[in-house]
């Protein structure tokens, strides 16, 4: 099995795609994808 880096905002647009899914135990997004980024973007 090979493995692809992606970044958050990658997988964010990948969901909004629908080719990925969210485990159907996650709720869904509360914040806007530009909050997530920006929070990504703190931590780091």
């Amino acid at each position: 099995m090979s493995y692809d880096s992606k970044n958050i905002k990658e997988v964010i647009e990948m969901i909004g795609r629908n080719e990925i899914y969210l485990p159907v135990i996650q709720r869904k997004f509360v914040w806007k994808p530009e909050q997530i980024e920006n929070l990504f973007d703190s931590i780091m």
